[in-house]
């Protein structure tokens, strides 16, 4: 009797996460591009909440990260406060 290989759904599993990555990294780019171009402040919040969404997906931690924060113009604090 022949036993069945796993092999092939760890690794259908594995591509499916890896795209996955890339589809929110790509998604992530996109919204931070849009984020620094964005004059409303209340849209620049909304924004803010999905990256940080898909961020927290990819295991990416910006909380304590102050050049991202720079780079965007905008402060963590007051984004967290907007959602409360």
């Amino acid at each position: 009797m022949q036993k069945k290989r796993k092999t092939g759904v760890d690794c259908m599993g594995t591509l499916m996460r890896a795209d996955f990555h890339h589809l929110m990294r790509e998604e992530a780019s996109r919204l931070l591009s849009y984020i620094k171009n964005e004059t409303d402040q209340n849209r620049k919040y909304q924004l803010c909440s999905m990256l940080l969404e898909i961020y927290e997906e990819l295991d990416i931690d910006v909380q304590e990260n102050a050049s991202f924060w720079g780079d965007i113009q905008i402060n963590y604090r007051d984004v967290v406060g907007h959602l409360s």
